[in-house]
C-alpha cells in the first residue's frame, strides 16, 4: 500500500465563495429583518417635525362630529367678530367708562382687569348676573365650533394663532387629561374649543363653565373687597387724568388694530377668516 495521507478529521473545509460566513456564524433574527438597519439610518437622517406632522399625529384623539347645519358656521362667525369688536371699543373707552358706566364696561369687555376695576362700583346682583352672562358668551361659540368642526377648527386656530401654534398642539396632548380642570379654572378660548373638538358632553361642559366662571367672579369680589383702598386709588387716578388717558387708550387700539389687519393676525382677523378658513379645509379633505 502507498503512503497516503490520512484525512485530518480536525479540519473543517472551506465553504464555497458564495455563502456569506457572517450568514452562516450569525443568523438573522426572525424579528428584525436585515433591511432594518437602513431603516434606522433613515430615521436618524429625516427631517425635524413640523407642526402639520405635530398636528396630523393627534387628530386621531378629535372625534367624529355631526354635520352641522350650513347656517351655523356665518352666526357663528358674525357673533365672534361682534363680541371682539365690542371689547376693542370697551378698551379704547375704558378710561371713560370705568369711572362714570361701569355696568356698561364690564358688559362691552369681561377681562380679569375689567373686572377688578369695578367690582367696587358695581352692585353684587347686577356684577353677577351680567359677569356670568358676559364671560359665557363666547365660551359656547369656541365650544360648538370644536364640537362640530374638530380638526377644522383647530387648523384655524393653529394657523391664526402662529405665535401660539405649538404651545397649542404641545396642550393638546394634555388636555385628555385636565380637560375637566381647565374648563374649570381657566374656559379661555383654546381651552373650549378643545373641550368641544375632544367630544366633551355638552351638559359636562355647561356645568363646569358655568360653576367655574361664578366661582371666578367671587374671587374677584373678595380681591375687590381685599383691596379697596388701593382700587380706589387707581381709580381717582383714572377720573383725574380721564381726558388724556381716553386719548392714549384710543390710539392704543387703533393703532393695534391696523397692525394686526396689516399682518393679517391678531382676534379681528382670525375671526373675521374664521368662515373662510374653515371652507377651504373642508374643500382640502
Amino acid at each position: 500500500m502507498s503512503d497516503s495521507p490520512s484525512p485530518d478529521p480536525a479540519r473543517t473545509p472551506a465553504p464555497p465563495d458564495d455563502i456569506d460566513t457572517d450568514a452562516a456564524t450569525h443568523p438573522v433574527s426572525p424579528e428584525r429583518s436585515p433591511t432594518d438597519d437602513d431603516a434606522d439610518d433613515d430615521v436618524v437622517g429625516e427631517a425635524p417635525a413640523t407642526i402639520d406632522d405635530e398636528h396630523a399625529r393627534i387628530t386621531e384623539r378629535f372625534k367624529d362630529h355631526p354635520d352641522p347645519p350650513r347656517w351655523l358656521l356665518p352666526v357663528i362667525t358674525v357673533l365672534l367678530v361682534s363680541l371682539v369688536v365690542t371689547a376693542q371699543v370697551g378698551d379704547a373707552l375704558s378710561p371713560k367708562l370705568v369711572v362714570h358706566h361701569p355696568l356698561l364696561l364690564m358688559a362691552m369687555n369681561s377681562r380679569n382687569r375689567i373686572l377688578i376695576l369695578v367690582t367696587n362700583q358695581v352692585a353684587v346682583t347686577p356684577f353677577f348676573v351680567v359677569g356670568t352672562l358676559r364671560l359665557l358668551l363666547s365660551d359656547p361659540l369656541f365650544y360648538v365650533l370644536g364640537f362640530f368642526y374638530g380638526e377644522r377648527a383647530v387648523k384655524w386656530f393653529a394657523r391664526r394663532y402662529p405665535g401660539s401654534s405649538r404651545y397649542f398642539y404641545q396642550f393638546e396632548h394634555v388636555f385628555g387629561r385636565f380637560a375637566k380642570p381647565l374648563v374649570f379654572i381657566a374656559p379661555n378660548n383654546p381651552v373650549c374649543l378643545l373641550a368641544g373638538a375632544t367630544g366633551m358632553r355638552p351638559l359636562t361642559f355647561i356645568s363646569l363653565n358655568l360653576s367655574g366662571t361664578i366661582a371666578r367672579l367671587m374671587l374677584i369680589r373678595w380681591l375687590g373687597w381685599v383691596f379697596v383702598d388701593q382700587l380706589d386709588v387707581i381709580l381717582r387716578f383714572i377720573d383725574r387724568y380721564q381726558n388724556w388717558l381716553l386719548i392714549g387708550t384710543v390710539l392704543l387700539v387703533v393703532i393695534t388694530v391696523v397692525v394686526q389687519v396689516a399682518r393679517k393676525k391678531g382676534d379681528v382677523v382670525a375671526v373675521a377668516e374664521l368662515e373662510h378658513d374653515i371652507r377651504e379645509s373642508a374643500d382640502n379633505e
